[in-house]
């Protein structure tokens, strides 16, 4: 059996700026009159609607784990499918 492989940081980095660029495209999920979430796969940032007594920082809320999670679950999936791509191909 093999050791287990050096992280691939390339891959990563790929990973968390591909969950960033998909909140982006992906529709946004409206939660009734509270606010809206964003994020691919999981909902990682919470934008509130903005009344006339709050300011632009009390108006959302980044769950960073959650982000951390997003971007872990998007590398494990790249990295299967990589291997997957390198095992064929030979």
């Amino acid at each position: 059996m093999k050791p287990a492989s050096r992280i691939n940081w390339k891959l990563i980095n790929l990973s968390a700026w591909l969950v960033v660029i998909l909140s982006y495209v992906l529709p946004f999920e409206q939660d009734g009159h509270i606010g809206i979430h964003v994020g691919f796969p999981l909902s990682f940032m919470t934008i509130y609607e903005i009344d006339g007594q709050r300011n632009l920082l009390s108006a959302y809320r980044m769950d960073l784990l959650v982000f951390l999670l997003d971007a872990a679950l998007l590398y494990g999936v790249s990295l299967v499918c990589l291997r997957l791509y390198k095992h064929f191909r030979k």
